[in-house]
């Protein structure tokens, strides 16, 4: 939904970011260990992938961008580290979740300090590529705004199907001429 205004006017950090993750990222930054550079925020930051599998599910209704950084305003973190803390700390005050506020007292400055514990910037990871890892799922902090000139649309991602610009392109101009080449059966009325 917010394409249009990312291309025009580009990603910028400080934005708040989905209320659903603007506390959890809060909780990450209190517990950041001092010798993790003060301008790391995951509050604020931008978020990027590396590495990703090419059958990677997207979200559907999305679109999935690529763009410039610049690498020392970057840092690298291992999103499976998140991700396991994320369920119990969003679900940690309904009470049909009733041990999800304990993993989240037991467990969750644990979960934090070993996600900042395995991270470290992006052009040491250039060096060590922890990305290539197993079980490391590169998520990139960039500490940055990224200008329109810097963003290039790589594919939109529907229910069914992912596409380039190209394929877009192609798919929509023989719907509007009453032959959907290559589209899903639904498309075909």
């Amino acid at each position: 939904m917010d394409l249009k205004e990312i291309m025009e006017n580009g990603l910028k950090t400080n934005l708040s970011c989905n209320e659903r993750y603007t506390e959890f990222n809060r909780y990450f930054d209190s517990l950041k260990p001092q010798d993790i550079p003060h301008w790391v925020k995951r509050s604020t930051a931008i978020y990027g992938s590396l590495n990703f599998k090419i059958e990677h599910y997207w979200h559907s209704h999305s679109a999935l961008l690529a763009f410039n950084i610049n690498e020392d305003e970057c840092w690298i973190g291992n999103e499976n580290s998140a991700n396991i803390f994320y369920e119990p700390f969003i679900l940690q005050d309904i009470g049909v979740f009733k041990y999800a506020k304990e993993l989240v007292k037991t467990r969750g400055s644990q979960w934090v300090r070993n996600y900042w514990n395995n991270s470290l910037s992006f052009k040491k990871n250039l060096k060590d590529r922890r990305d290539f890892e197993e079980g490391y799922d590169a998520e990139v902090l960039i500490m940055h705004d990224i200008p329109p000139k810097d963003i290039r649309i790589v594919k939109i991602v529907s229910d069914h199907c992912s596409m380039n610009i190209s394929e877009w392109d192609e798919k929509f101009l023989y719907m509007s001429k009453g032959s959907p080449k290559g589209c899903p059966n639904y498309f075909r009325s």
